[in-house]
């Protein structure tokens, strides 16, 4: 009887070695290919060729290097590259000072057969004209001036002198948003992220301070609102940041609405988005 009970520990101790040793195999598959697919976006993001008459490549047309933010929908599907599982994406910033010169959002999708997806997708805040292009992926974009409007936002207060306390002040001021998208005639309510996309600061252009906060279904940033002070009083401004039809409301009154974008692989005008297939490990 002893002998069997020693027979049976030992066994499910062997099945337990075997199933870490599985688990294990399988985590360390996982975290390579998360660092894969990472190092697969920062190298396109290094690809991207600048060009401009009306700015300098340094410092508007370089890329801040790590993302803004990097987040993952498995739900979410290409249509138009028949790819289904946004297994990872990253926000990157163009321009090193001041408002951000444009966001570049880069995703990756994988199908169920395997097959990779690199979708690219443009956003200018820049009302100078500007070029992207990436010869490698042959993208292209031609950035017409931006959508971004910026108009005063009354506030309780003026723009606070610490940092630290203009940074509560936006948030509060960004709660006052509310954003909707709509997905196959189903609208989805988007959520402020809790941590602004970016934070700035220009002395050439009078801002003393400025953010632009996020509105995303679930962790997917759909719409950009800008938020910027000078030394007496508030601006804001609303942006789109994918291709769904949008509108946003400030205080419960509409401010801003986007038709859906269903032109991809456009290479002109304030947004594009296009997509091509890549090889993933």
């Amino acid at each position: 009887m002893r002998q069997s009970v020693k027979s049976l520990v030992a066994v499910a101790a062997l099945m337990w070695l075997q199933a870490s040793f599985a688990l294990g195999q399988e985590g360390a598959a996982r975290e390579a290919a998360v660092k894969s697919r990472m190092a697969l976006m920062q190298a396109t993001v290094a690809g991207y060729d600048f060009s401009s008459d009306e700015l300098k490549a340094d410092p508007s047309g370089t890329f801040v290097p790590k993302p803004l933010l990097r987040y993952s929908d498995a739900t979410r599907d290409l249509m138009d590259a028949k790819a289904s599982g946004l297994v990872d994406a990253g926000v990157w910033r163009l321009g090193m000072e001041g408002r951000p010169t444009a966001l570049v959002v880069l995703e990756i999708y994988l199908s169920a057969e395997g097959k990779g997806t690199l979708a690219h997708e443009f956003v200018s805040l820049s009302e100078e004209k500007f070029s992207l292009t990436h010869p490698q992926h042959s993208v292209a974009w031609e950035a017409s001036g931006t959508d971004l409007e910026l108009a005063r936002i009354t506030a309780d207060r003026p723009p606070a002198r610490s940092a630290p306390l203009r940074l509560t002040q936006m948030r509060s001021l960004a709660h006052r948003f509310t954003a909707k998208e709509t997905i196959n005639d189903n609208v989805i309510k988007c959520r402020l992220l809790p941590q602004p996309l970016t934070r700035y600061e220009s002395e050439t252009n009078g801002i003393l301070d400025g953010a632009v906060f996020a509105f995303a279904n679930g962790t997917n940033p759909e719409i950009g609102v800008v938020l910027e002070a000078d030394k007496e009083s508030w601006k804001y401004g609303v942006v789109r940041l994918g291709a769904a039809k949008a509108t946003v409301d400030l205080d419960g009154r509409e401010v801003a609405s986007f038709p859906f974008f269903g032109d991809y692989g456009r290479r002109d005008g304030t947004y594009t988005s296009t997509s091509h297939a890549v090889e993933l490990p």
